[in-house]
């Protein structure tokens, strides 16, 4: 002990990320997935605004995905994604396709 007082020591705060399954998830991040889940719980269904080419707007569709699992957001099984043709590209969209009554399986 080095003798110092309390008041000494430094003030403390939350870490800017959150810690899921052994990798953080900076705070930007998690708040992007609530402002996608919000949208998603409102309309159903929550598309992303960017084309890209098909297995580019899969992954992001995918990502989402994994984030709201991994944030504890909703069950895998709940959401599904979609990849729409528009135009010159494609856009993702992720669905809340569960409300615990038709899980499948």
């Amino acid at each position: 002990m080095s003798g110092r007082g309390r008041g000494s020591l430094p003030e403390l705060s939350p870490p800017d990320a959150v810690l899921t399954r052994h990798r953080w998830i900076p705070q930007r991040v998690v708040e992007w997935v609530d402002d996608a889940d919000q949208i998603m719980l409102e309309h159903g269904l929550v598309v992303g605004t960017v084309r890209h080419d098909y297995y580019s707007a899969r992954w992001h569709a995918r990502k989402l995905i994994g984030l709201m699992v991994d944030l504890r957001r909703h069950e895998r099984w709940e959401l599904c994604e979609h990849v729409e043709r528009r135009g010159e590209g494609w856009l993702w969209s992720v669905e809340y396709c569960g409300n615990g009554k038709e899980q499948r399986r």
